[in-house]
């Protein structure tokens, strides 16, 4: 049994040092995705692993002299691709590279591995046993042609590590590359004499290049480690902007808060002094002892509407600034608007005013606060009745929209609003009526908010207003 050379046995703990730096690099490469230098490196020692496995073959002995021509050409040409990946390498160093040089490693390496594949590289017909040390091992020579074309991948990378050595590079590590590049061009050019027959030892560039790995490999750890650093940094630059953010939105969202209660402050004054204004002076007329029983009635009638103005004023505030939670069950639609009516007409209606109501389009069933709803159209038909100023039509109407939605329809025949009011009716506490609280509208937009729905107006100056709450059929968790 042939004992395998000691040569053999370093070549191939060689190759598998490589095949694991080209497989770390590989992976460092797939979190590191944008930075293509990784993945560059770890072919480049990925073809040096090939390269070197080739070369453990002719050194593990005396070996039919075909299957030693074929481990030459797979050394070869594992070479000649690490050659141009070398180049690239390189010149991904210096702060200025050098494309035309790159462009001529891509044009000479791809000639070199053609002429490799069509056997002018190496000369299988020159093949001899060379004695290196104890043992015999299979030299398969350099064909002429071949050694210029290996001396020219060569001279390339030597041009390529000589730029890097003496100009200017992007990082500081990058000179220690160029140092380790060096004795891995010395031996590339030593392994093209040796296959030319010039001297007489054994390919040296799978150990020589080892330094250049090493060197190449710590700058692109330290880059990503420089890179994950620098990542943590900003990310806790991120959460600290983060925290300081949601601090200041909560500072905004208090002073908006205390901003929207000093509007609403204000706006409840305004409302409440011009009643409380009227009262106290009928009051004051009230106690005279010498006014007419005629005048004590009038200012009596005054009391009473201006006190139920209040009593409106403040009902309406509690259900905008603190609406109850609504619970969704089934009702039915058209009965919720014949309450509504119902309620109309038992507080009277004036007799110029025709009310209509088209219920033969609505839903069996809806979900939703049922209450809420009516409260909604009790504003809506109000807000009508008051433009209509005694004379008109009141529409009610009850829609589906195909399977999903249900449309309150309350048209009225009133004096419309023109562009400015149309822009300012969903304001709180706007009203352009003497007795209105302004929020009859804005509860109508709650309550469609609350239900997932919106409102929608449309009016013209003299032609009416027309109203569409639009509420959805079905509600989640509804009974």
């Amino acid at each position: 049994m042939a004992r395998v050379s000691g040569t053999a046995v370093t070549s191939l703990i060689v190759s598998a040092v490589y095949a694991y730096v080209a497989v770390y690099f590989a992976l460092l490469f797939r979190t590191r995705r944008h930075d293509r230098e990784y993945l560059h490196f770890a072919v480049f020692v990925g073809l040096l692993a090939a390269a070197t496995a080739a070369n453990s073959v002719l050194f593990s002995g005396v070996v039919p002299f075909g299957v030693a021509a074929l481990a030459m050409n797979v050394s070869v040409t594992s070479i000649v691709l690490a050659s141009a990946a070398f180049v690239h390498l390189m010149q991904a160093l210096v702060a200025r590279p050098w494309p035309r040089l790159s462009q001529v490693t891509l044009l000479w390496c791809t000639l070199t591995v053609v002429a490799t594949g069509a056997g002018l590289v190496t000369d299988a017909s020159r093949a001899r046993a060379t004695a290196i040390g104890s043992g015999l091992f299979p030299l398969i020579p350099f064909t002429g042609i071949g050694s210029v074309l290996l001396g020219g991948c060569t001279t390339l990378a030597g041009i390529s590590a000589a730029r890097t050595m003496f100009s200017d590079v992007q990082e500081r590590e990058a000179r220690l590359v160029a140092l380790g590049s060096i004795p891995a061009v010395l031996t590339a050019a030593h392994d093209v004499l040796y296959g030319a027959g010039v001297v007489s030892t054994f390919f040296l560039f799978q150990y020589g290049a080892l330094f250049f790995v090493a060197a190449m490999g710590h700058l692109l750890l330290r880059r990503f480690l420089r890179t994950h650093e620098e990542l943590e940094q900003r990310t806790e630059e991120i959460r600290r902007g983060l925290g300081q953010q949601r601090q200041a939105q909560k500072a905004l969202l208090r002073k908006e808060q205390l901003a929207a209660v000093g509007r609403l402050s204000s706006m409840i004054a305004h409302e409440v002094r011009n009643p409380l204004a009227v009262l106290q002076s009928a009051l004051a007329s009230l106690g005279k002892p010498t006014l007419k029983a005629a005048y004590r009635e009038t200012l009596l009638d005054i009391v009473l509407e201006e006190s139920q103005r209040l009593s409106r004023l403040a009902e309406d505030l509690v259900t905008y600034a603190n609406p109850r939670s609504s619970v969704a069950m089934p009702f039915d639609p058209a009965e919720v608007v014949r309450s509504v009516l119902d309620g109309v007409r038992e507080r009277g209606v004036d007799a110029g005013i025709r009310i209509e109501a088209h219920l033969e389009g609505a839903p069996d069933r809806m979900d939703g606060d049922a209450q809420a709803v009516g409260r909604a159209l009790d504003n809506l038909v109000d807000n009508a009745l008051q433009a209509m100023s005694g004379h008109g039509t009141l529409t009610l109407a009850v829609t589906t929209e195909g399977e999903e939605w249900v449309l309150f329809t309350v048209r009225d025949t009133g004096e419309g609003m023109d562009t400015l009011v149309r822009s300012r009716a969903r304001d709180p506490f706007f009203s352009t009526r003497p007795t209105g609280t302004g929020l009859g509208l804005a509860i109508v937009e709650r309550v469609a908010k609350e239900h997932g729905g919106t409102v929608e107006v449309t009016s013209r100056y003299g032609e009416g207003t027309t109203v569409v709450l639009r509420m959805p059929r079905r509600q989640e968790g509804a009974a």
